[in-house]
């Protein structure tokens, strides 16, 4: 249901050459700029201490600053994570830098900062979180570290802006309907030896199991599914406008909200093959 209820909510990145240095009372910055951030103290973070003197950022107010390096070390302790909901719909928020210290950004951290243009990511980032940037607006790039494993459910979604991903090849899991409602994307730029995933057709594919994990591309008139995909994943189609579908032989299964709000489709060709429909595939 909560994947669902994320489908109907109504987000790339460009990566500055160069990073200030971050000043705040009792903050240590994460990076060095040639562009100043705008200075925050301390208490302007909200934090929850997990013991062994580090930090998960809870909550932040921005008050008028618009370009902000968060710092690595906050009175004393070192941040590691950006928790759930703790800057999003932030207007001002324009360009944002996470310093190598976190290792995690959590569900909708930056949704619905609808005027953020830029963020630099951690070099130590394994994981993001449930629709941490859904809504971003004007995020056009998004260049995610080499030390990323797990990128959620509809983290991008709605990223009307977003132009161009590079996935690294350290990622291992990319959930359900990352870049739903991005229709600026139509390419992916992905390594051809990636342990795990595959771009190709505009369809993002997990070779491991040969699932379609999700359309990236322009709208056409009709729509063939690559041979040798085996399973269409949950959400694969939602939100586009094609007439027709023709899976091939060898579909098996087709996953939850696979071609949800589809509001164009007339035909759909189903080959014997497939054997499972999932929970409101064509809602």
């Amino acid at each position: 249901m909560k994947k669902f209820l994320v489908v109907v909510l109504v987000f790339l990145l460009s990566c500055p050459g160069s990073l200030l240095a971050f000043s705040g009372a009792n903050a240590e910055s994460a990076h060095n700029a040639a562009e100043a951030f705008d200075e925050l103290p301390a208490d302007a973070f909200e934090l929850r201490e997990q013991g062994n003197g580090i930090a998960e950022i809870t909550g932040v107010e921005l008050g008028d600053a618009r370009n902000v390096a968060i710092p690595s070390k906050i009175n004393g302790l070192i941040i590691t994570a950006i928790g759930d909901s703790a800057i999003r719909e932030k207007e001002n928020l324009v360009t944002l830098s996470i310093p190598d210290t976190v290792t995690s950004i959590g569900e909708f951290s930056f949704y619905k900062c609808e005027n953020l243009k830029s963020v630099t990511f951690s070099d130590s980032l394994e994981s993001i979180g449930y629709g941490a940037f859904s809504s971003c607006g004007s995020l056009k790039e998004v260049n995610l570290p080499k030390s990323l494993t797990t990128l959620g459910d509809f983290v991008f979604m709605n990223c009307s802006e977003l132009d161009t991903i590079i996935l690294p090849d350290s990622l291992s899991s990319i959930g359900d309907g990352t870049f739903n409602n991005c229709f600026r994307l139509t390419d992916v730029v992905i390594s051809p030896d990636h342990p795990a995933y595959a771009f190709g057709n505009h369809a993002l594919i997990d070779k491991r199991d040969r699932t379609l994990i999700q359309y990236i591309g322009p709208d056409t008139e009709t729509y063939e599914v690559p041979h040798g995909i085996i399973k269409i994943g949950d959400d694969a189609f939602t939100y586009h406008y094609f007439k027709s579908i023709v899976i091939p032989q060898g579909v098996t299964s087709i996953g939850d909200r696979a071609f949800a709000l589809m509001s164009h489709l007339e035909e759909v060709i189903l080959p014997d093959s497939v054997t499972s429909i999932g929970y409101k595939a064509f809602y």
